[in-house]
């Protein structure tokens, strides 16, 4: 399984699209030219917002009735630890574990946000 570098798109359950994931390039471990995405990759900075957030339990999202949710903008909230959670866990990048494809991380407002691909291209 290819570890995940800088621009491997990542979706939320309650979020309205995918983003990519951007890694500050300092004391990295680079991969094609890339900076790898590793376990405590999760701030703000990292994931800054996954369009409009509908998520019952985030105290933005407005629900009239029971019934109809009026989604928000995106905040995530990431929960750390553990951060990512790894498949990757016997592998480590700088005292982390580094992410792939299909890890995932959860927010404090109940959405599980999974990386859809690792960004890296095979050339023949």
């Amino acid at each position: 399984m290819a570890i995940s570098v800088v621009g491997s798109s990542c979706k939320c359950t309650f979020g309205s699209t995918q983003i990519p994931i951007q890694v500050i390039p300092i004391d990295r471990v680079m991969i094609c030219n890339k900076p790898a995405v590793k376990q405590f990759d999760t701030k703000q900075l990292n994931i800054p917002s996954l369009g409009m957030c509908s998520a019952p339990n985030n105290p933005l999202v407005i629900t009239l009735f029971n019934l109809i949710i009026i989604p928000t903008i995106c905040i995530p909230k990431i929960m750390t630890p553990p951060g990512w959670i790894t498949q990757k866990s016997n592998v480590k990048i700088g005292g982390q574990s580094p992410c792939s494809m299909c890890d995932t991380c959860m927010c404090e407002y109940g959405g599980i946000i999974s990386i859809l691909n690792a960004n890296q291209h095979t050339v023949s």
